[in-house]
């Protein structure tokens, strides 16, 4: 099954997409959780490292990180939306819909693990909205 979702999970085309680039983490919360919004085989439970900067996001599975599932980096720019949401009992998480990409991705993790790695992303996405709005406007 594992090989299932390495091959038809979504990660690679998303890769693609949203290729790895030199990334200093301010922030890096390991053991995250990812899912490919209702995909059958869209799901990466508790191996995926999110980083954050000032510049976006980071996700990396750091034990396949090769050529099997290559890191991604989006720019908050590359996010359209960004909200928090609850699965499952006990996971809270945030749903992210990218530039380009057909369905929303889920980033999860557990509220005593971290100091809310969910309201930082939220935060972050929310403030390079109002910069851009704020050059879009000239001010």
């Amino acid at each position: 099954m594992n090989v299932l979702i390495f091959l038809f999970g979504g990660w690679r085309s998303l890769q693609r997409l949203y290729p790895d680039r030199p990334f200093e983490a301010e922030r890096v919360c390991q053991w995250s959780s990812m899912y490919f919004g209702h995909s059958l085989f869209g799901s990466y439970r508790r191996c995926v490292e999110v980083a954050i900067n000032a510049h976006g996001l980071r996700l990396s599975v750091p034990l396949l990180s090769s050529f099997i599932l290559p890191p991604m980096v989006f720019g908050w720019q590359d996010l359209e939306e960004c909200d928090r949401t609850r699965f499952r009992l006990l996971t809270e998480g945030i749903k992210i819909r990218l530039k380009g990409w057909p369905r929303p991705i889920y980033i999860g993790n557990f509220p005593w693990k971290y100091d809310d790695l969910c309201k930082d992303v939220i935060e972050r996405w929310r403030l390079s909205q109002i910069e851009l709005g704020a050059r879009a406007t000239g001010n």
